[in-house]
């Protein structure tokens, strides 16, 4: 019977080493992806003058909607990664 219980935390151990491990490569990439948000956000910050034309304010809210899109699938991205993580610990 210890056997058993030994090899089970055995085998939990190494189940939440490996759901750590894929956390930790996702908020690498989530924080890679967020840093490129933040310089296209600083790009738009100092282009942004106070005169825009039509054709301009258009650019600007088409660079911003795909700002937001991007963030949103890095939102969605990481609740899934959650998840599966407690899914996967819960299987065990």
């Amino acid at each position: 019977m210890d056997k058993v219980f030994n090899q089970n935390s055995t085998r939990l151990q190494l189940k939440r080493d490996q759901a750590e491990e894929q956390l930790i490569l996702d908020r690498q990439a989530f924080e890679t992806r967020l840093a490129k948000i933040i310089t296209q956000l600083d790009i738009y910050k100092t282009k942004d003058s106070p005169f825009l034309n039509v054709e301009e304010m258009r650019m600007n809210s088409e660079a911003l909607q795909l700002i937001y899109d991007e963030i949103q699938l890095c939102i969605t991205e990481s609740d899934v990664s959650i998840l599966l993580l407690i899914t996967s610990i819960q299987l065990v």
